[in-house]
């Protein structure tokens, strides 16, 4: 099935870590849809997104995705938007802080950096009849897109870091889950320090920065 899937036209094969256009393009619906949630009321809109970027799939959707949002004229994400991501791998970490690795030209070139995954899925949304959204797109990317590479945070691939071990163990002693709608939610999250935990801690340590102005 997977021969078939790759090269009888039967489906669509997502690489490993979802960094294709199959799977960005995936990413931007979930963009999408998060953006008919805000107009229906679900939610307000947000002013961050917090996220961890390991094969850039998801980062680079949620740009693409914001980018047809405003393309499209659709009423969240109109404004100002931050995208905070931290690296899951310290060497990518290390590349992004010294060389800026996701958004240098030369990285057009270098798979698994946002700025080539931005190059191929605009270049696959074109051609399937969609928008041209690549030159949106990199600007989100350098004017919306923070990209944090503090080696404390970062730690090694697969593992928390010390920062991001504190983080979830600060969530599962006092965390609350809360809907939209400000209904609580009895299931809890896991806060994996692999991925989730190394974005969840400068989200946690900015909204009690913001607290305390």
């Amino acid at each position: 099935r997977l021969v078939g899937a790759a090269f009888g036209g039967d489906g669509v094969v997502v690489t490993a870590g979802g960094n294709c256009p199959a799977g960005v393009l995936g990413q931007v619906g979930g963009l999408l849809e998060l953006a008919e949630q805000i107009e229906a009321g679900a939610m307000p809109s947000p002013d961050r997104i917090y996220l961890p970027i390991g094969s850039s799939c998801t980062t680079s959707g949620l740009i693409l995705g914001v980018a047809l949002a405003r393309h499209l004229r659709l009423g969240p994400f109109g404004g100002p938007l931050r995208i905070v991501g931290v690296p899951v791998h310290e060497a990518f970490a290390m590349l992004q802080a010294k060389l800026g690795i996701h958004r240098a030209s030369l990285s057009q070139y270098m798979p698994l950096t946002i700025r080539h995954t931005l190059k191929t899925t605009c270049a696959e949304l074109a051609r399937l009849g969609g928008p041209d959204l690549h030159d949106a797109s990199l600007r989100i990317l350098h004017e919306e897109v923070e990209i944090l590479t503090d080696a404390d945070l970062v730690g090694i691939y697969g593992a928390h870091s010390e920062v991001s071990r504190r983080a979830a163990q600060a969530y599962d002693a006092t965390g609350r889950l809360f809907e939209g709608s400000g209904a609580e939610v009895s299931t809890p999250l896991w806060v994996c320090g692999h991925f989730v935990a190394k974005a969840f801690a400068p989200l946690i340590d900015d909204a009690a920065k913001e607290e305390l102005r």
